[in-house]
């Protein structure tokens, strides 16, 4: 029987009280944000569930949150929770363009955002949304109205939360896409539980030990792999907002030891770059668990920090399973494989060798495209991951590829459609044609131009018009057009 995260977290809280819970990293050198321990951070959930109320806001309203990591964010996304809101979290990186679509597509009527992005918004665009609070201080920014987050009066034995069924719908987020096709993907509290449990069960023991949060919040492998499985363990989370770089990172390591890290293939690939045979040693004698998912970790690497003896745990998953599907864990790696289904979940591959997937992690559907849900989850509940695979008799996933070729997964664990890159490119004139590949992880375009074209202006017109996780890196200028089958695309492999 699957249990409300939201009741685990109760408990947690009850019995935690007094120790820390939430902490913005700036606060340490005096920078601005906020600290909270279990106790102050129900506090400031019932409060803002109260200034929700004063508001009108309805249970089942949806209510966007954009911004960086913060204690504050965690406060917006436990008390649209706890008030039985949907919330719609919202990736800030991300161009004004696209951030403005996706919440006029996700129906919001509230937002929660930093000042600074609010105000680089169309908001014109945005007649649906009636409030706007500031996740600074959850202030209006759209009115005069004030409005200070008081000290709940509760003690510890009175904390409880409202808790809807488990198939309510609790979340949209939007698949990683680099134009307007971003699809909206609808998690259940059912979904987020289940991964809260099996998330919790990969990580070691470690009561009330410092985690620091890097990923962002508003993809769910940085939601439950970097803020939710940490909360059942009283752990005192650290965010570090927009501070995050490599330099910092080993900084934090250093400063604040965390008995774990949560991380993308990108970061520590680079970082083995940077150390190398001492990457053992940055990392610290203190860590229990180096957690890596969100796209294909090389093999290279994964050979490298085997040999260094780093308790090394890879994850498989996607945004439609809240992303959860398997766990390849430290205690008995078996390398190249993405590790066994997690609990709650089965697999099966289909006779073109995709990985099929069902079970308590498989998302509601497509927010407002039926048409896309019914593609990807059949009739007998398969989810088609898309990608290609096989299981070992001993119930191993192995991960082998994409089955579309043209879209890709970036060492950062974005998806990344190269079609939709492409005709970003092709709408300049003067480009006839164009070809987006993949070369050591970062995107390079091959362009077909019929007049001369400058390569750095070309960049600097294309990428602002593209997310920071899919601009380009490179850009190549060929002599011929682009060879193509009979149906007409792109023949990839013969460029790759």
């Amino acid at each position: 029987m699957t249990r409300h995260y939201l009741d685990i977290l109760a408990e947690v809280i009850r019995t935690n009280w007094n120790q820390p819970a939430l902490t913005d990293y700036a606060t340490l050198d005096g920078g601005e944000g906020n600290s909270y321990t279990y106790g102050e951070m129900y506090g400031q959930i019932c409060a803002l569930c109260d200034r929700f109320r004063q508001l009108g806001i309805q249970k089942g309203d949806h209510i966007a949150i954009c911004g960086a990591n913060s204690a504050n964010w965690v406060v917006a996304y436990l008390a649209i929770a706890a008030y039985s809101g949907v919330s719609v979290t919202i990736l800030h990186s991300q161009t004004p363009e696209e951030i403005t679509r996706q919440i006029d597509f996700a129906d919001a009527t509230t937002v929660i955002v930093d000042t600074e992005i609010w105000e680089r918004l169309n908001q014109t665009q945005l007649s649906k949304v009636q409030h706007v609070l500031s996740l600074r201080d959850f202030a209006s920014l759209i009115d005069a109205t004030t409005f200070n987050l008081s000290t709940s009066t509760l003690g510890a034995e009175e904390v409880c939360f409202d808790l809807q069924p488990l198939d309510t719908l609790a979340q949209i987020c939007f698949t990683s896409g680099s134009t307007d096709k971003a699809k909206g993907v609808m998690l259940s509290f059912r979904n987020l539980s289940n991964n809260v449990y099996n998330a919790v069960s990969t990580l070691p023991s470690a009561h009330t030990q410092s985690f620091v949060a890097i990923l962002p919040f508003a993809h769910t492998y940085g939601l439950i792999g970097g803020l939710l499985c940490h909360l059942p363990n009283a752990h005192h989370i650290y965010m570090l907002g927009n501070l995050f770089s490599p330099r910092v990172f080993v900084e934090v390591v250093e400063r604040l030891h965390p008995y774990a890290i949560v991380i993308v293939p990108q970061i520590i690939e680079y970082l083995f770059k940077v150390y190398g045979n001492k990457l053992n040693s940055v990392l610290g004698s203190f860590l229990q668990q180096l957690l890596v998912g969100g796209s294909h970790l090389n093999s290279e690497i994964e050979k490298s920090l085997l040999a260094l003896h780093i308790p090394l745990t890879v994850g498989y998953g996607l945004t439609e399973t809240a992303p959860l599907l398997g766990a390849n864990l430290w205690q008995n790696y078996v390398p190249y494989t993405g590790g066994h289904i997690v609990s709650g979940m089965e697999a099966s591959i289909s006779s073109q060798g995709e990985i099929l997937v069902r079970g308590e992690n498989v998302m509601l559907g497509y927010y407002k495209n039926p048409e896309a849900t019914a593609a990807k989850i059949d009739k007998d509940g398969w989810l088609h991951t898309g990608d290609r695979g096989h299981l070992d008799e001993e119930g191993n996933l192995y991960v082998e590829g994409r089955l579309e070729q043209d879209m890709v997964v970036l060492p950062s664990g974005e998806n990344i459609s190269l079609p939709n890159v492409e005709s970003i490119i092709n709408q300049v004139d003067g480009v006839e044609e164009s070809l987006v590949l993949v070369r050591n992880g970062h995107l390079v375009a091959l362009v077909y131009a019929s007049v001369d074209l400058n390569r750095q202006d070309l960049l600097r017109t294309i990428n602002p018009q593209l997310p920071s996780f899919s601009q380009l890196y490179d850009l190549e200028f060929v002599s011929a057009p682009f060879q193509r089958t009979e149906k007409r695309t792109l023949k990839r492999y013969l460029y790759q």
